[in-house]
């Protein structure tokens, strides 16, 4: 999908959409409606749910700092 959108901004004269089928064309009444934005009566919505990540603590970043020059003295003295 992503690959699509993306060669899709890079060749927009190629943008021809997805074509959605069913698994069953012959059964009566399974059709499904999909809008665009240009419906606006029924446009689509994105929604986009996320969860930031805290950034490390500066006590965080001197524990590992000083763990990195640790192993770095251990292993220039080996």
């Amino acid at each position: 999908m992503v690959a699509d959108v993306q060669f899709w901004l890079n060749n927009p004269a190629n943008n021809f959409g997805w074509l959605l089928q069913g698994e069953s064309e012959n059964i009566p009444r399974s059709i499904r409606r999909f809008s665009s934005r240009k419906d606006l009566a029924r446009y689509p919505q994105l929604t986009i749910q996320y969860t930031t990540i805290p950034e490390p603590g500066a006590a965080s970043i001197l524990i590992l700092g000083l763990a990195a020059l640790a192993c770095k003295s251990w292993a220039w003295r080996t």
